[in-house]
């Protein structure tokens, strides 16, 4: 599923173990649960198997989930991310990532997308929104170029397939909102991909002995991943909010909103879409949201 690359060492400097330890459980605990890209089971097993010291696309996800949790670790070893200063451990492990500042043109690993994701969530709010929004762009670009924005025609789940669905909607939600903070065009709109929402289903059930059993949430138990598929659906109304109240006159009239009382007509679409929406959350979900 995910390659172990034998060969030399990389030349990334990782926080020593115990603080790394600290980050990456910060990062699981806090961000992570909002914006699930990384399968924590699978990410524990490469760690032992020390593959971050081996594959450089691995080592650099490693590196962005450790810079994302110093801003809100109170390690004394870590110093709080501050955007005029880069002699921090948050900025002195996001600065080790290479591939932040060459993009490969082919052989895209799911490592490689979920980099420019980390990127973009350590840089909201420590920099100009220009900075995520470009970055989330060239995630989306790799997503295309592998064609996780297609819907998967195969009654087989894998659990790569569900981590390269996540990563993408990820992408799509961020996309959307820093677009929406800059007044800018998105990377993709809606009629660009057709790929199903993710599973309702958390990473320990992801995996199964037996394949008939996994991705199978177990009854009475709700899914943390319910929080993402409703922030999905969210965004859905904001990108329609996008293109119509927001949209350029040009793109109104080949949309066919012309007229005295289109407006009106859209705002009250996006009210009974926002009052549906509502209805539909688990409340599981609201509780966490608190």
């Amino acid at each position: 599923m995910f390659p172990i690359l034998k060969g030399p060492q990389i030349s990334l400097v990782f926080p020593e173990l115990s603080l790394m330890r600290h980050l990456l459980d910060i990062y699981f605990d806090i961000h992570n649960i909002i914006l699930p890209i990384i399968h924590r089971p699978t990410f524990e097993r490469s760690l032992a198997d020390k593959l971050h010291e081996r594959n450089e696309s691995f080592g650099a996800v490693v590196l962005l989930m450790c810079a994302i949790a110093c801003r809100y670790s109170d390690d004394p070893r870590v110093t709080h991310p501050i955007v005029s200063s880069t002699s921090n451990t948050g900025w002195n492990l996001f600065n080790q990532v290479d591939r932040l500042r060459r993009t490969r043109l082919v052989g895209h690993q799911l490592y490689d997308a979920q980099v420019y994701a980390l990127a973009a969530g350590f840089l909201d709010g420590l920099s100009p929104p220009q900075g995520p929004w470009t970055m989330v762009g060239v995630g989306l670009r790799v997503m295309q170029d592998v064609g996780v924005h297609r819907r998967m025609h195969t009654e087989k789940k894998t659990l790569e397939n569900e981590l390269w669905k996540r990563c993408f909607w990820v992408l799509v939600i961020m996309d959307r909102s820093f677009s929406n903070l800059l007044g800018r065009s998105c990377a993709i709109q809606d009629e660009g991909f057709d790929v199903d929402l993710p599973s309702s289903c958390d990473d320990e059930y992801l995996e199964h002995p037996d394949p008939g059993k996994a991705f199978k949430q177990p009854p009475g138990i709700p899914s943390k991943m319910d929080y993402l598929i409703s922030m999905i659906r969210l965004n859905q109304i904001l990108a329609f909010s996008q293109r119509t109240l927001y949209s350029t006159r040009k793109s109104r009239l080949i949309l066919g909103y012309v007229g005295n009382r289109w407006e009106n007509h859209i705002v009250s679409s996006l009210e009974s879409a926002l009052g549906k929406w509502a209805d539909s959350v688990p409340p599981h979900r609201m509780m966490l949201s608190r």
